[in-house]
C-alpha cells in the first residue's frame, strides 16, 4: 500500500493512499479458459478522480487481467488440461487532478486446470433374435463404448462377459456376440465394458446380452418305400423290375439330396438319385438273384433318413438251344 499527501493549485486534498485486496486469488477449471475470483485496487484520499492499471509484477505470462484498467478485476488463462500457471500483479493508481502515482501491493494468482471425469456410456444392444428351425448362429449388433471427458484419446477398450457365448472383438470400442442355437435355444449374460484415457483414469458401463432362435424344430425326417420288396423276371439274361417309390417325410419339407445304394447281393438302381426307381442285374438262364438298396433322403437342416427295399432277379428263359 502507498500513500502521500496531495496540494493542487492551493487546494489541500486528503493523504491520497492505494492498496488491494485479497491479497490471494485463485481458480479452477476442467475448461481450457480458468478464471479466478476478483481482485479490487482501491485508492482512497487524493481529488477523487482516479485511473486504474493493472501489471504483471512476476510469473506466468499466460495470465492476464480480464479488466486491465478498472479497479475490480479477475485474471484468466488458457491452460492445458492439468495444467497450472502462478503470477504476481499490483495496479497503479493515478490521481486524475493531481497526477499522483501508487502502486498497490501484489496480488498472487494461482490458475488451475483440472482433468475433467472420464465416463463412458455405449450404443447399440446386446439383444438379439433371429428365427430358424435348424441350429444358426445367432449375432447381436454391435455395441459401441462411447467416452467423453477425460483426457483423450483413448485406450484399452475391454468387454468382458459372463455368459454362454462369444464376444466378438473384446479389445475393441465396438463388439458383437454370438452363440450357436438350436430352435427354441436363449443364452443371456452380462457385459463389463470399460475404457482408459491417457493419464490412466478408467469408465466402465455394464450391459446385458440375450441371444434366441425363437423357431420351431421340424418333426423328425423319416422315409418309406412301396412296395417294399419286388421281384424281376425275364426271359433274358437283362432282368428289370417295375418301379418302386420312396417317400420323405417331415424334417424341414427341403429335401437336398436323394440316393440309392446296393447294400447286399446283386444289381444296380436305374434312377439312383430319384425317389423313383426300377432295378436291373444280369442272370444267367433259369436262375435267380436277390439284392438289398438303400434309399436316404437329405433335408436342408442336413438330417438324414433311410428305408431298404428287397428286390429278386429271375430270368426263367431257355439257353439258346436248350438245356443239355
Amino acid at each position: 500500500m502507498s500513500s502521500g499527501a496531495c496540494m493542487m493549485m492551493g487546494n489541500a486534498y486528503p493523504p491520497f493512499s492505494a492498496a488491494s485486496a485479497p491479497s490471494n486469488v485463485s481458480g479452477s477449471s476442467s475448461s481450457s479458459s480458468v478464471t479466478s475470483n476478483t481482485a479490487t485496487a482501491v485508492g482512497t484520499g487524493g481529488s477523487g478522480s482516479k485511473s486504474y492499471a493493472w501489471n504483471r509484477v512476476s510469473g506466468s505470462s499466460a495470465i492476464s487481467p480480464d479488466a486491465a484498467t478498472s479497479a475490480a478485476t479477475a485474471f484468466s488463462a488458457a491452460l492445458a488440461s492439468g495444467a497450472e500457471a502462478a503470477a504476481s500483479f499490483a495496479c497503479t493508481i493515478t490521481d486524475n487532478v493531481t497526477g499522483q502515482v501508487l502502486t498497490t501491493n501484489t496480488v498472487a494468482v494461482y490458475l488451475q486446470r483440472s482433468n475433467p471425469p472420464l465416463s463412458l456410456s455405449m450404443s447399440g444392444s446386446g439383444a438379439k433374435t433371429q428365427t430358424s428351425s435348424g441350429t444358426i448362429t445367432v449375432t447381436s449388433d454391435g455395441v459401441t463404448l462411447v467416452p467423453s471427458g477425460g483426457v483423450p484419446p483413448y485406450l484399452n477398450y475391454s468387454h468382458a462377459g459372463a455368459g454362454d457365448f462369444t464376444i466378438n472383438g473384446p479389445g475393441s470400442a465396438t463388439s458383437t456376440h454370438s452363440r450357436a442355437l438350436g430352435p427354441g435355444g436363449g443364452v443371456s449374460g452380462t457385459v463389463h465394458g470399460s475404457v482408459e484415457d491417457s493419464i490412466g483414469q478408467t469408465a466402465g458401463i455394464d450391459y446385458g446380452v440375450v441371444l434366441i432362435n425363437d423357431g420351431t424344430a421340424p418333426p423328425p425326417l423319416s422315409a418309406s418305400v412301396n412296395p417294399s420288396s419286388i421281384d424281376g423276371y425275364a426271359s433274358g439274361i437283362v432282368v428289370v423290375t417295375d418301379s418302386v417309390t420312396a417317400t420323405p417325410s417331415g424334417g424341414s419339407g427341403s429335401y437336398a439330396s436323394r440316393s440309392w445304394t446296393r447294400t447286399s447281393g446283386d444289381g444296380a438302381a436305374t434312377s439312383s438319385s430319384s425317389d423313383t426307381t426300377a432295378f436291373t442285374a444280369n442272370v444267367g438262364f433259369g436262375e435267380t438273384v436277390n439284392g438289398t438298396f438303400q434309399y436316404q433322403v437329405t433335408d436342408s437342416l442336413g438330417s438324414t433318413a433311410t428305408t431298404t427295399v428287397s428286390v429278386s432277379f429271375t430270368n426263367w428263359g431257355t439257353p439258346p438251344g436248350g438245356w443239355p
